[in-house]
């Protein structure tokens, strides 16, 4: 049921802080994975002066390609030091932390139905560009402000879990690629090529009774890279 869900423009605001003062000379741009990354323009000779700066608890967004990124760039700002971000960038504040928890926000603006519902919003430009009354039209589920914390909490721990797996995963593949180097790559160990112990690619198919050499695969080393022994044998082809 969709009897709590509030229109965004109930609970954010514009806000337009200026690097007036030129505290800052970090300027970062928002990826479609929404999270703030080092911007790419270059930005030799233009006044930094005129972009906006961003600090702890405030959001931005690239409202200009969502028509041809199906997705909205962007992100909750959570470093404590400032930094800058195009003028072009819209950029909001909850108006009320108290009624609507900032994390919760960013957690639904990662969801594809959001991302969805901005494109459907958008504009008849070339990229589909989305306005902030448009922006501000969407709506979100706003539970209690304890229940929104759950919800972090939840989301939390799971990404949490997640990313510790991903470093075990990561740690088990470092183990089997040390393992393969100490079977295979042992210093002191003779290289060699394939075509060295073996036809590749024949000019001639085994026929009944020739002879060639043959490996048992029983016999073959479980250390090292160049099997040992081997013997010439006819072939029994039936």
């Amino acid at each position: 049921m969709k009897s709590n869900y509030e229109p965004l423009g109930k609970h954010i605001q514009l806000v337009d802080y200026r690097n007036s003062e030129e505290v800052t000379s970090t300027v970062l741009g928002i990826s479609i994975d929404k999270e703030f990354i080092p911007s790419v323009a270059n930005v030799i000779g233009t006044d930094l002066s005129r972009y906006k700066l961003i600090s702890k608890g405030l959001f931005a967004c690239n409202p200009m390609h969502v028509g041809r990124d199906e997705r909205l760039p962007i992100a909750l700002y959570e470093k404590g030091s400032p930094a800058i971000v195009s003028p072009a960038y819209f950029m909001f504040e909850i108006i009320d932390r108290d009624i609507l928890n900032e994390e919760y926000l960013m957690m639904w603006f990662r969801r594809p139905e959001f991302d969805r519902e901005c494109w459907f919003m958008t504009d008849g430009s070339v990229r589909g560009g989305i306005t902030w009354d448009d922006f501000c039209r969407i709506k979100l589920p706003v539970p209690s402000y304890a229940r929104q914390c759950e919800i972090v909490e939840s989301y939390r721990a799971i990404t949490d879990r997640i990313a510790l797996k991903r470093s075990e995963n990561d740690n088990l593949e470092a183990q089997t690629q040390a393992l393969f180097d100490e079977l295979f790559l042992r210093d002191g160990m003779p290289d060699c090529t394939l075509s060295e112990i073996a036809n590749v690619n024949p000019t001639r198919t085994l026929s009944k009774g020739c002879i060639a050499k043959c490996y048992d695969m029983s016999c073959l080393p479980t250390r090292g890279c160049i099997p040992e022994g081997g013997e010439m044998k006819i072939c029994k082809l039936t």
